[in-house]
């Protein structure tokens, strides 16, 4: 693969980022890495402008987990905004992430959230 999204289709969603670029672009090489792992076998079509969308929103969900951590309520004296939506963990810790699994055609990058399965040897008592 490639990465397709630029700085500039990340700083959009972050809008309010102080991040470097040279960051932003680690982040995007990282992201390109995994989604090339992930579709490695895929065998439908994703077209470079659904790519670069799902580029954009999983560095901005990885962002938004390290860098720019979102809060569920803000207090400034006694104005106080509680912010509506569902957040679990995973693709769906921020909305992000959510917008990445609406927009996976294939669904795979929903499966890379998942535990790995474990396997455990009983002794026999035989």
């Amino acid at each position: 693969m490639a990465v397709l999204a630029t700085t500039d289709d990340v700083f959009d969603l972050l809008q309010d980022s102080s991040l470097s670029d040279a960051y932003v672009n680690s982040i995007l090489t990282t992201v390109d890495r995994i989604l090339t792992k992930v579709f490695e076998y895929y065998t439908g079509t994703i077209g470079t402008g659904l790519l670069t969308e799902i580029q954009k929103y999983y560095a901005a969900h990885i962002i938004s987990l390290t860098t720019l951590r979102m809060g569920a309520e803000e207090q400034v004296g006694e104005a106080r905004i509680k912010y509506t939506g569902k957040w679990g963990t995973g693709f769906e810790a921020t909305p992000y992430g959510q917008i990445l699994l609406a927009i996976d055609p294939s669904g795979l990058i929903s499966k890379t959230a998942m535990k790995a399965a474990s396997i455990y040897a009983v002794k026999s008592f035989d």
